[in-house]
């Protein structure tokens, strides 16, 4: 057998370096892929869908709660724990719409449950937080 000379074992040494390279590449590639499929899975299950939230923009949604909170048609969360599934179609206590698409959340009130869409839920439950803490604020 011959003994590698220099420039073959550079050459070697090269093409190591290449699929060292191509193979980072690849890796970064199939994480990109997966990513990817996470997202697709979302859009294709309706169930895990988010959105079906109100058609108002995200101040006045705001607004709108902060509203209802004061004046004692919604009550205060004191935590965001609520079961959700997908849409059956219940009128959200926030908005008033109808619950059509994406996920539905059940809140346990004082007399009853009450149903909100996804984000109409999380912006309740900010104006809650909001509310209590203007409450302590007001009483200091």
């Amino acid at each position: 057998m011959d003994a590698l000379t220099l420039p073959a074992l550079a050459g070697w040494m090269a093409t190591l370096a290449e699929v060292r390279t191509m193979t980072r590449e690849n890796w970064r590639l199939v994480g990109e892929s997966r990513s990817r499929i996470e997202s697709a899975r979302r859009l294709l299950n309706p169930a895990w869908e988010i959105g079906g939230a109100s058609e108002l923009p995200p101040h006045e949604l705001g607004q709108l709660v902060a509203e209802k909170i004061a004046s004692g048609v919604l009550f205060v969360l004191s935590d965001a724990k609520s079961w959700a599934g997908p849409a059956t179609g219940k009128q959200c206590a926030v908005c008033d719409e109808k619950i059509y698409s994406g996920a539905e959340c059940e809140i346990r009130g004082p007399r009853e449950s009450v149903y909100a869409h996804l984000v109409c839920h999380s912006v309740w439950y900010q104006q809650s937080q909001n509310f209590g803490q203007e409450n302590c604020t007001a009483a200091s």
